[in-house]
C-alpha cells in the first residue's frame, strides 16, 4: 500500500470517526423543529453566547453538548482538509522535482 492510500484511507477513518461522535449528540427532532434555523446556526459560533436568551432552560444543556462537539469537528474538518492539501502540493513537488531531474518530463 503505497503512502499516498495511507493517507488518504486514515483521513477518511478520522472523519468518519468523529461524524459518529458528533451524531451521538444531535438534538432530538422535536427540539430542532421547536427553534429557527438561524437561531440554531447562531449557536454554532464559537464566541457567541445570544443564542441562549432564545432559548429554553432545559433545552441549552443538549443543545451545548451538541455544540462542544460541532466546533472541534468542524475546526478538525478543516485542518485536516488543509493538512491533506498540503501533503500532496508537496508530493506533487517532489514528483516533478524526480521527473525533471531524470530529464523525463
Amino acid at each position: 500500500m503505497s503512502t499516498d492510500n495511507i493517507v488518504l484511507v486514515s483521513w477518511g477513518v478520522l472523519i468518519i470517526a468523529l461524524q459518529v461522535w458528533l451524531f451521538l449528540a444531535v438534538p432530538p427532532k422535536n427540539l430542532i423543529k421547536k427553534y429557527s434555523r438561524l437561531l440554531l446556526l447562531r449557536s454554532m459560533l464559537p464566541f457567541a453566547k445570544t443564542w441562549k436568551r432564545s432559548i429554553e432552560a432545559p433545552d441549552i444543556e443538549a443543545i451545548q453538548r451538541y455544540r462542544k462537539r460541532a466546533i472541534p469537528y468542524l475546526l478538525i474538518l478543516v485542518l485536516s482538509g488543509i493538512i491533506l492539501c498540503t501533503y500532496f502540493y508537496f508530493r506533487y513537488l517532489t514528483e516533478v522535482k524526480s521527473l525533471l531531474e531524470t530529464g523525463g518530463g
